[in-house]
């Protein structure tokens, strides 16, 4: 077993610190934690307030009254075409077939997959909920 295992006190370390000499391409796949669910507790308390006074009620204003009016038109003259002579057709170009023989497609790497576990998620914050 390595020394590094010690000196660094992380498994976790050691094994990405081996798994970065392995031959590309990585395959990373997280898996949630072996335990089962995790139960977290969240203090909730609830503290009953006064609203505040209502104010007195304001005489009803109406809404303005607003009418939308549009101008009319403006006439426009007929449009001004300006044509131009159409361009000469092209010269025909002869047709051209290459042929390539191409080496084979290399042989891909063996994948390497290491599987990381999702730490546990943080504790929820209390709730205070006051009325």
């Amino acid at each position: 077993m390595d020394s590094n295992l010690f000196n660094n006190n992380s498994a976790v370390q050691y094994l990405l610190q081996q798994a970065e000499e392995l031959p590309n391409p990585l395959e990373l796949i997280r898996r949630p934690p072996a335990q089962g669910p995790i139960t977290c507790r969240q203090n909730i308390s609830v503290s009953f307030l006064q609203p505040p006074p209502v104010p007195p009620p304001r005489p009803p204003v109406p809404p303005p009254l607003v009418i939308r009016q549009r101008a009319p038109p403006l006439s426009t003259t007929a449009s001004l075409i300006l044509r131009e002579r159409p361009p000469r057709t092209p010269a025909p170009i002869s047709s051209k077939m290459i042929i390539k023989k191409l080496p084979s497609i290399p042989v891909t790497p063996r994948s390497v997959i290491v599987e990381r576990y999702s730490a546990t998620p943080a504790r929820p914050r209390d709730i205070i909920i006051e009325r």
